[in-house]
């Protein structure tokens, strides 16, 4: 009897691994955002990392022009290179193939008092007063 039972979860385990990998055979490829490894992005930051970002004096001269509202929203040279980098070669990609590419997953959006993403940035302060609201009510109605 306690063989039989053994012998049972040996077979689920069969049954369960044959399925996942026939599940796993059925998904299709998956392909990572494209328009951070492509050539044209990947040259624009590399140029301009090492123009505004390698030495002490050109990061200076990066940090004298960098507007003061992304300065307090925290966007170091390398980031403002990706995200300058980022458009140019969506223009340029956009003018070969017609396509906007994504760029570490996310499409291009244009910053808004430093936020690349200000809808997202205002519904997760949203959120986070709802979160604070329904804990300080439930404080005060659970002793």
């Amino acid at each position: 009897m306690l063989k039989s039972a053994k012998f049972e979860q040996i077979m689920d385990a069969r049954q369960f691994l044959i399925t996942a990998l026939m599940c796993l055979g059925l998904c299709g490829t998956a392909f990572c955002s494209w328009g951070d490894s492509s050539p044209e992005y990947l040259n624009c930051k590399h140029k301009c990392i090492k123009f505004n970002c390698s030495s002490q004096s050109t990061l200076q001269s990066w940090e004298a022009r960098q507007p003061i509202v992304e300065y307090l929203v925290g966007w170091s040279c390398k980031e403002d290179c990706g995200y300058e980098c980022m458009w140019e070669s969506a223009h340029v990609i956009y003018a070969k193939y017609k396509k906007i590419p994504q760029y570490h997953g996310r499409w291009p959006f244009v910053r808004l008092l430093g936020m690349q993403e200000p809808a997202s940035v205002i519904f997760s302060v949203l959120n986070l007063v709802a979160h604070v609201y329904m804990i300080t009510w439930f404080i005060k109605i659970v002793p």
